[in-house]
C-alpha cells in the first residue's frame, strides 16, 4: 500500500536494438552519452604523503640494551622511547642535556648533532573526459631540512639548511624567442628589474611597526624596542628577499601585487603538470582503413626549486617571521629572512609540444614530435640569471619485415628459424642556446649556442631465439652559434652489434 504523498518512479535509460541505426544517430542520445562520460572522467587519483626524520646525537654517554635499545641505569630509559620508535627533535636533545646524557664540557672533542627531515607530497590523477582522451595530472611538493645544533655551547648555536621544489605552471612566459640584433631584449626580464621595486615596497610596508629585537649589534646601535624605521637600514632590493618573489611573479606569472613575500610558496601554490595522449582519430572509420594506430600526444611539465639554503649565523627573529641581519658595512640592522639563498631554478620542458605516432596497415611506422625546455637560474649574491633553451624537431620512420626466413628451407620451411627484420630512421634538429643576464647592469650575454644534427638508421634482426644482431649509422653535426665558444665538431658512428640472450623461455 503507497503513502498517498509518494509516488514511485523507475528511470532506465537503455540503448535498445543495436541494430537500429536511426537510435544510434539519436543526437539527444549521443549528446547523453557525452556528459556522462564527461562527469565520470577521473577514473583514479593517488594520493602519497611521506614524512622523514634523523637525527645523529654524537657523545650519549648512557649504555643501551637489547630491549629496545634502553638503557634503565638511570631514573628514565635512556636514550628514551620517543627516540627509538623514530621521534627526534631538538626537543629530544634539549632533554638529552638536562639529563646529562651528552658529554657538553669539552666541545673540542665533540661534533654537533645533525637534524634531517623531509616532507613530501605526490599526487597523481587519471582523467578521461572523451573516448580516447587521456589525461595524466602530476603534482609534487617535496621540503628538506638540514639542521646542525652547536649542543656543547652556550644558547645552542644552529645552523639550518635544507632543499625545497614544487610543480608549478609557468606558460605566461614560455616559448619566448630572443634575437641578439637588439641585446637579447626579454620581456619577461624586463618585468622582473621592475617587480622588484614592487616587492621591496610590500616588504617595507610589511616592516613598519615591527620593533626592533635585542642583540649585540642592534644594541650599539641603541635601537633595541624602537620601531623600524628604514633610514636605519631600508630592504635591499638587491638582497634574495626581494629578487627570488620578483622572479617567481615574472617567470610563472603570477601577480606581483599578491604573489608571496617568500622563497618557500605554500602547498595552496601547488599547481599540477600534466601528459595527455588521444588516439580516437585512429578509430574513426575512414582511418582504420589506413592506420594500425594514430595517436597525437602533448606533456608539459614544470618544477620550480630552491636548490640549497643556509641560515645566517647573525639574524635574530623580530616575530611573525621578520628578522634583521647586520650589515657588515654599516653595522646596521637589516631586514632580512633567516636563510641565504645561493640559487633558485625554474625548469620546464614541453616534451612534447605535440607529438606524432602512427603505424600504417602495410607495417610502415612513422612518428615526429617538436619538444622546447629552458631552464631559469636566478642566482642573488653573483647578481645574474642564466637562461637556457633547447628546441627540437625529430622526424623517424620505420618498416617491420614480417617472418622473413633465411637459410635452409626459407620462412615456410618448418625446420628452418625466422623472425620479424625491424629497419628504422630518424633524423633530428635541435637548437640550444645560453645566456646570462646582468640584473644590476641590464646587460645580457650569449656564452654559449649549439645547433645540432643527427641522423640515425638501424636494423635488428634475431638469427636465433638467442641470437640478434643490430646493425647501425649514426652522424651527428654540431655546429656552433657563438664561433669564440667552441668549433665545428661531427661525429660518425657505424657498426655490428651482436646481442646474446641465455635467459630461458617458457
Amino acid at each position: 500500500i503507497e503513502n498517498l504523498d509518494s509516488t514511485l518512479i523507475t528511470v532506465q535509460i537503455a540503448k535498445t536494438n543495436p541494430d537500429n541505426t536511426e537510435k544510434q544517430d539519436n543526437k539527444l542520445y549521443k549528446t547523453g552519452e557525452v556528459l556522462t562520460r564527461f562527469a565520470m572522467m577521473l577514473r583514479n587519483i593517488n594520493v602519497q604523503y611521506k614524512y622523514s626524520t634523523s637525527m645523529a646525537l654524537p657523545s650519549f654517554t648512557p649504555d643501551v640494551s637489547d630491549i629496545l635499545g634502553q638503557c634503565t641505569g638511570t631514573s628514565a630509559f635512556a636514550p628514551g622511547l620517543d627516540f627509538a620508535f623514530g621521534m627526534p627533535g631538538e626537543r629530544y636533545l634539549s632533554k638529552a642535556i638536562d639529563r646529562g646524557w651528552v658529554i657538553t664540557s669539552d666541545s673540542s672533542l665533540v661534533s654537533p648533532s645533525m637534524i634531517v627531515s623531509s616532507k613530501d607530497l605526490m599526487i597523481d590523477a587519471t582523467l578521461e573526459p572523451l573516448k580516447g582522451l587521456k589525461i595524466t595530472l602530476t603534482a609534487a611538493y617535496s621540503q628538506t631540512t638540514n639542521n646542525q645544533v652547536q649542543f656543547m655551547f652556550a644558547g645552542h648555536p644552529t645552523t639550518r639548511g635544507g632543499s625545497f621544489s614544487m610543480t608549478t605552471i609557468g606558460l605566461s612566459s614560455a616559448m619566448r624567442s630572443v634575437n641578439a640584433n637588439n641585446g637579447y631584449q626579454s620581456e619577461v626580464f624586463e618585468n622582473f628589474l621592475s617587480f622588484r621595486n614592487v616587492i621591496a615596497a610590500r616588504m617595507e610596508g610589511a616592516y613598519m611597526g615591527t620593533k626592533y629585537p635585542s642583540a649585540k649589534f642592534i644594541n650599539d646601535k641603541n635601537l633595541n624596542g624602537h620601531n623600524y624605521d628604514p633610514r636605519n637600514g631600508a630592504v635591499n632590493k638587491s638582497s634574495s628577499d626581494v629578487m627570488v618573489p620578483a622572479f617567481i611573479a615574472a617567470y610563472t606569472g603570477r601577480n606581483v601585487d599578491k604573489v608571496e613575500l617568500s622563497a618557500f610558496p605554500t602547498l595552496k601554490h601547488l599547481l599540477p603538470n600534466w601528459r595527455i595522449t588521444y588516439d580516437g582519430l585512429g578509430k574513426l572509420k575512414k582511418m582504420k582503413e589506413h592506420f594500425k594506430n594514430f595517436t597525437l600526444t602533448h606533456a608539459y611539465s614544470c618544477v620550480y626549486s630552491v636548490g640549497s639554503f643556509t641560515s645566517f649565523l647573525n639574524w635574530v627573529d623580530a616575530g611573525d617571521g621578520f628578522g634583521f641581519v647586520k650589515d657588515e658595512k654599516s653595522g646596521s640592522p637589516m631586514p632580512s629572512s633567516p636563510y641565504d639563498i645561493a640559487s633558485v631554478v625554474l625548469t620546464e620542458s614541453f616534451a612534447p609540444l605535440i607529438g606524432l605516432d602512427m603505424t600504417l596497415k602495410n607495417s610502415i611506422s612513422m612518428r615526429s614530435a617538436y619538444k622546447d625546455s629552458r631552464t631559469v637560474t636566478l642566482n642573488p649574491s653573483s647578481g645574474q640569471i642564466v637562461e637556457s633553451s633547447s628546441r627540437e624537431i625529430t622526424i623517424g620512420a620505420g618498416y617491420t619485415f614480417i617472418n622473413l626466413g633465411f637459410g635452409k628451407g626459407g620462412a615456410n620451411n618448418p625446420g628452418g628459424f625466422s623472425s620479424d627484420l625491424k629497419l628504422q630512421a630518424d633524423f633530428s634538429l635541435r637548437t640550444s642556446t645560453a645566456l646570462i643576464r646582468k640584473i644590476e647592469e641590464n646587460f645580457t650575454q650569449a656564452t654559449s649556442g649549439t645547433k645540432t644534427l643527427s641522423v640515425k638508421v638501424s636494423a635488428n634482426y634475431a638469427i636465433s631465439r638467442m641470437i640478434t644482431l643490430k646493425a647501425f649509422y649514426e652522424h651527428q653535426v654540431n655546429t656552433p652559434l657563438i664561433s669564440s665558444t667552441s668549433y665545428p665538431v661531427t661525429d660518425i658512428n657505424y657498426g655490428i652489434a651482436v646481442q646474446l640472450n641465455l635467459s630461458k623461455r617458457q
